[in-house]
């Protein structure tokens, strides 16, 4: 399971991927226009809840979506969640 908070965020949010399995991850998030603008987490990650902190100061304001691939034993896995930059 993928989730942002806090959303709406201002200068910092954090993203927490819950995992089943130990799964290559790669969290990226992409502006409305689809480019990657930031990579707040990617490796090989064990069972559980993990959880990465994201600066979204260099972010402008507006909707981004936030994407997890985990590519496990039984197949890729994506999950995306919306989140909204204020000011």
């Amino acid at each position: 399971m993928l989730a942002v908070g806090p959303n709406p965020a201002g200068a910092a949010t954090t993203v927490r991927l819950t995992l089943v399995e130990v799964s290559d991850v790669t969290v990226t998030v992409y502006d409305l226009l689809g480019r990657g603008v930031a990579t707040p987490m990617q490796g090989t990650f064990t069972a559980g809840e993990h959880r990465a902190s994201l600066d979204t100061s260099g972010l402008a304001p507006g909707v981004y979506v936030v994407r997890a691939r985990a590519n496990t034993a039984g197949g890729a896995v994506v999950q995306t969640a919306r989140l909204t930059v204020t000011r």
